[in-house]
């Protein structure tokens, strides 16, 4: 397991610059700048403290890369886009939502607890390859791929698809699905922070991309959602076994990346 930090910081000062150059990291003076670098570096913690000591904010996205001893040998993992295509429609004033989902119990103020049934409407052409598979922006616990590439490597399985609509003629799309994810699971969250909503008590978990993700509990399908929400958007992970990881494998399947579950 290979964990990098992909860093967007502002340099205010000659003396901020000094520090990075004297780690062997030439950045500009007085400019927005980048740094790429993996937590086994030695130079990581001082690299940690200067950033500590900048006076602007700065953006710190973590990535996880796993051997494919690590991949391989997982029980269960966690399914995340690479790729994202296109917005849910109708897109204005999040029109989808109304469209798309059962919003009776939606809570206002967090947005947890609203309910799928009806096909997503999209503004998109149909798949031109049959491996790949991505999301619709906002939309973070749902996967879309072509029939041939649902009928190839899930179906298999029994897990079923939605169909998906074009939204400028109201039709069916031939090619383009949206993955049936209706089985939920429990993950080993104890000792986790979490938000709590002020008005329907409902809990959203921190999400990020280092290290393994939560070990599910009892699973018994495989592919399926979290009971718990993670994130600002209150999405579910998807977690998928050993399983079936080893037929999108083998099919080649693309725009997606799988972090193993804690065992």
């Amino acid at each position: 397991m290979k964990i990098t930090h992909h860093i967007a910081l502002r340099l205010d000062n000659a003396e901020e610059t000094t520090g990075f150059a004297k780690l062997g990291l030439k950045l500009p003076e007085r400019k927005l700048a980048s740094i790429d670098i993996a937590e086994d570096d030695p130079r990581w913690r001082e690299v940690e403290a200067l950033i500590g000591r900048t006076k602007y904010p700065i953006i710190d996205t973590v990535t996880t890369e796993f051997s494919n001893l690590e991949l391989d040998g997982a029980k269960f993992l966690g399914m995340v886009a690479t790729s994202s295509a296109g917005y849910p429609q109708p897109e204005q004033q999040q029109g989808y939502l109304a469209s798309t989902y059962d919003m009776e119990h939606c809570c206002k103020r967090c947005g947890l607890g609203k309910r799928q049934i009806a096909p997503f409407r999209v503004s998109l052409a149909e798949p031109k390859r049959d491996k790949s598979i991505f999301q619709l922006n906002w939309i973070f616990d749902e996967f879309f791929l072509s029939r041939e590439a649902w009928k190839a490597v899930f179906e298999p399985f029994g897990i079923g698809y939605h169909p998906v609509i074009a939204h400028n003629t109201g039709k069916e799309m031939d090619r383009l699905v949206q993955l049936d994810i209706n089985d939920v699971h429990n993950l080993m969250l104890t000792g986790t922070n979490c938000e709590e909503c002020s008005l329907c008590g409902r809990r959203k978990f921190p999400f990020n991309t280092k290290g393994f993700f939560p070990k599910p509990v009892f699973p018994q399908s495989d592919l399926f959602k979290s009971t718990e929400a993670f994130g600002a958007f209150g999405f579910s992970l998807v977690i998928v076994s050993h399983k079936l990881h080893r037929a999108m494998k083998r099919a080649a399947l693309t725009g997606i990346k799988f972090y193993p579950c804690v065992d």
